[in-house]
């Protein structure tokens, strides 16, 4: 009887793979946390890594069997490697044990600071930086150059010197709609502040001068394609020549 209840609290422990964090009891690898092993009966970290290692540009944490570990953090997201960058800090993590994290100096040399201005750090996550959004990928493709707190944001200036307001057109700041359908009601219509085409980035895009996509026509009701049903279209650059509004100065 004893050895089948010492088999049956195996097998328990078995079946709660993954649950024990560093330095709690387990009798194999599988008992412990994410990338922890099982050394003398307690949940270890394979190859611990110091802070200089985290520190080191181009350092990449492995587990035992020579794969990447990833951040254990990401439960919403795309996880991400344990690589400086970002990770460039070091903290002694009561669930992970000696672990790379997040920091200043990992995030302002991370491809979301490149890409999306999130260059600073809040503590717990790379945060956009003034500087950040104003230097981003997002900025000078599509105009998201002003800071916010969670995520760079769209301003007039971005749009108007962005590159898609140059290549199409989308050169003015404007409320879109995003999803619905405004002339069928029920009130799930959702608009979304958007760089939008204007007159004059019609008329001044490389589109235009490529292609003859030079002209602007307004947001309209208009019969959908393939029905009888009325839908909503935003405006838009249109083949011909410049429209008249192209010519104000504003």
């Amino acid at each position: 009887m004893y050895l089948l209840w010492i088999l049956g609290i195996f097998f328990h422990m078995a079946a709660a793979d993954g649950e024990q964090i560093y330095g709690e009891l387990c009798s194999i690898d599988q008992h412990c946390i994410n990338h922890l092993i099982c050394d003398k009966g307690r949940c270890t970290t394979p190859y611990p890594p110091r802070p200089r290692n985290c520190a080191k540009i181009g350092f990449v944490y492995k587990d035992k069997n020579g794969e990447v570990v990833q951040s254990p953090w990401d439960l919403d997201r795309n996880r991400r490697d344990i690589q400086c960058p970002p990770f460039c800090g070091h903290q002694n993590n009561l669930v992970y044990g000696p672990i790379c994290v997040l920091n200043e100096r990992g995030c302002a040399r991370s491809e979301e600071c490149t890409l999306y201005g999130r260059c600073g750090f809040n503590g717990t996550e790379c945060a956009p930086t003034p500087e950040g959004c104003a230097a981003s990928d997002v900025c000078r493709d599509e105009g998201w150059c002003q800071y916010g707190k969670n995520y760079c944001q769209l301003n007039e200036v971005g749009c108007a010197s962005s590159q898609q307001c140059k290549t199409l057109g989308y050169c003015g700041l404007g409320e879109d709609l995003t999803s619905g359908n405004p002339l069928v009601g029920g009130g799930k219509d959702k608009y979304s502040t958007r760089c939008v085409v204007t007159p004059k980035g019609c008329a001044f895009s490389e589109r235009c001068l490529k292609k003859g996509i030079c002209g602007y026509k307004a947001a309209r009701e208009a019969t959908c394609e393939g029905s009888q049903l009325k839908c909503y279209y935003p405006a838009m650059c249109v083949a011909g020549p410049p429209s008249p509004e192209s010519y104000r100065n504003d």
